[in-house]
């Protein structure tokens, strides 16, 4: 077995898997990407809206369709940019730039008016930027002639402007001027002449498409982080996308919920799917091949962490899976059994098999056989006798119960009180978040090299479950600082992950994983259902809550139609079920109380659920001890 002996193999480590934001890597973004299945979705010339939480690979998809980044994937097939169909265009929506275009200063319609120009302005500058970049990359540079060139600047009130280069600095000069005087709008004398919303853009295009080189190719503006934009920015940005026409067509990524006006400037035209663009799920899409693609990403950056001529493990042999019955060892049930079967009395029993069948049984089994006879109000002797005379019923029971019952072997122990193992597990944990995954495939090998140096060996279960803890915590605190809600956010996961670690501890007699809510549609107060509503809506887009549609679904906006879980990639923190399974009703109160007054809500949300409320923090929550008020 490989066994680490410098530290080139955790630089490189580090390099390709802690780099979990695309912007972090630079150029390797296009070197290490593997195509997800939805890909080819994006190169149609139909305007496309691409929706996922934060690492579930939006940006990298955009920043891989645009001309720099075809420019890598590319180089050594032979395919030169005059072959390409298309040609993308990435822009960043960045908060500092478009959250200076609002205030009280001026009136929305102005302000929408000097946004609308800013965009003219950025977007005509791509134009050139990728004008230049094609004529640096062929022998026959595309060059706009005067006439072109002058039709161009007239759409800004430009004056003399002759060629590209005049017109590129023209631009920027101007963009800059622009910038400092909307910085400075309340002292600004006199305010600069504007542009008609798109007529640049649609002018630049229409000379840029009338060129040899470019007649029948298609061009893409390709928009990331559109929840940047407020309300009446996003209304801007849909006019273009709504009157885009053949000319250019627009890639927008966007977290979920982040869509959140579908209003043109005129109020009476809406961006309708799928007549106006086609909607990408990213969850959806991937799907049941999650896994398949999660395995790619992570082989190829293990062969750029390796090198070339090394026989790289498959994520799958790198982190094996546990049985349920392998686990339940693991967690030492066989300190268990003896206090069971002393309660056994089978040595009168006639019938041999049954009792060769009892002798047989695995661990959890006779555990679980026991767990259902306190449930059932009998001994442990007549639960076997009752599930000997009907097996079928009893495997389908086992079956059913034998999951749940692992959480309860080492309740209020210290230590690990459930594992957390195996590539399958790591896939369903990352819910179909690759940085998540790439996460927990980096800690989970870091905690490898710090134990025994291995690079190839399979890791334990024991780290990978420290490695998804770890993970957990982590982003946990980084929830904090992801907006002007995230102290909030933390609080109720902090809330309801002890709530739910409770109930998956005690399962005996109750309804077994329990890890989503709802919201009641009980009448609240309207001020605190807003904030409920708000909170909830900014977990789902920065990934602490998953949400998945109730079975009367009638509008995507209405929190209430929706039942809800914490992502499963804080659930080996808090020691609960990853797998989606039962949930339970929660007040709005209940909900904002979890902030407020976490200690007395927890224990009134267990009492109603007839939960203990008295347990002991497990270890990893006891850095958060002084929010539950509890012993640890």
């Amino acid at each position: 077995m490989e066994r680490f002996e410098n530290g080139d193999f955790r630089r490189g480590l580090a390099e390709v898997f802690s780099g979990y934001r695309a912007e972090w890597l630079g150029k390797e973004v296009f070197e290490l990407f593997t195509e997800p299945g939805y890909f080819p979705q994006l190169t149609t010339s139909h305007p496309c809206f691409l929706i996922g939480g934060r690492g579930t690979g939006k940006t990298t998809a955009l920043r891989c369709l645009s001309y720099l980044g075809q420019e890598v994937l590319q180089a050594g097939t032979g395919k030169e940019p005059e072959n390409w169909p298309y040609f993308g265009m990435y822009y960043r929506v960045n908060t500092n730039h478009v959250r200076a275009f609002s205030g009280p200063e001026l009136s929305d319609a102005r302000w929408i008016q000097l946004f609308a120009h800013y965009i003219n302005l950025e977007f005509c500058e791509l134009v050139l930027h990728f004008l230049d970049w094609y004529g640096s990359h062929h022998r026959e540079a595309p060059l706009l002639g005067s006439e072109a060139i002058g039709a161009i600047g007239a759409t800004f009130s430009f004056d003399g402007i002759e060629s590209a280069s005049q017109l590129t600095k023209q631009l920027k000069l101007t963009r800059l001027r622009y910038e400092a005087t909307i910085n400075n709008i309340a002292d600004a004398e006199k305010m600069p002449t504007l542009s008609m919303q798109a007529a640049p853009i649609d002018e630049i295009l229409r000379e840029v498409k009338l060129l040899p080189q470019f007649a029948e190719k298609t061009f893409f503006f390709l928009v990331d982080e559109y929840e940047n934009l407020d309300n009446q920015q996003q209304r801007v940005f849909n006019t273009l996308i709504k009157h885009c026409g053949s000319l250019y067509s627009f890639k927008v990524g966007v977290k979920e919920l982040g869509f959140r006006e579908r209003s043109t400037l005129n109020a009476l035209e809406q961006l309708v799917h799928p007549a106006d663009y086609k909607m990408i799920n990213i969850a959806d899409e991937l799907g049941g091949r999650f896994p398949e693609f999660a395995s790619r990403v992570c082989k190829l950056r293990l062969e750029r962490v390796l090198g070339t001529g090394i026989n790289v493990p498959s994520p799958q042999s790198l982190f094996p899976e546990l049985s349920v019955e392998e686990e339940s060892i693991e967690l030492g049930i066989l300190d268990i059994i003896p206090s069971i079967q002393k309660e056994l009395n089978i040595n009168g029993a006639i019938d041999h098999d049954f009792i060769r069948w009892i002798e047989q049984m695995h661990p959890l089994e006779l555990y679980t056989a026991a767990c259902r006879s306190e449930v059932e109000g009998l001994t442990i002797n007549e639960k076997l006798s009752s599930a000997w005379n009907d097996l079928a019923k009893w495997h389908e029971q086992y079956d059913n119960h034998k999951s749940a019952y692992l959480y309860s072997i080492r309740r209020n122990k210290r230590g690990i009180r459930k594992y957390f193992a195996g590539w399958h597990v790591f896939c369903l944990l990352a819910a179909g978040n690759i940085r998540y995954l790439l996460e927990l495939v980096d800690q989970a090998l870091t905690n490898q090299l710090d134990e025994n140096g291995e690079i190839f060996g399979p890791v334990s279960a024991k780290l990978q479950t420290e490695a998804a803890q770890t993970t957990g915590q982590k982003n946990l605190r980084e929830l904090e600082g992801l907006s002007l809600g995230g102290a909030k956010l933390t609080r109720l996961l902090l809330g309801l992950g002890r709530i739910f670690q409770i109930m998956a501890e005690d399962p005996i007699g109750h309804t077994a994983e329990v890890n989503q809510f709802h919201l009641s549609a009980d009448f609240a107060d309207s001020i605190l259902r807003e904030q409920v509503t708000s909170l909830v809506a900014e977990g789902i887009m920065h990934l602490a809550l998953l949400r998945y549609a109730g079975s009367k679904l009638q509008d995507q906006s209405d929190i209430r139609q929706f039942d809800y879980s914490i992502h499963p990639i804080f659930a080996p923190f808090f020691g609960f079920s990853h797998r989606r399974k039962r949930k339970i009703e929660l007040s709005d109160k209940q909900i904002w109380d979890l902030i407020d007054s976490p200690t007395e809500s927890i224990r009134t949300i267990l009492r109603q659920q007839k939960r203990p409320v008295d347990n002991i923090l497990p270890e990893q929550l006891a850095l958060f001890a002084e929010y539950y008020a509890l012993p640890h």
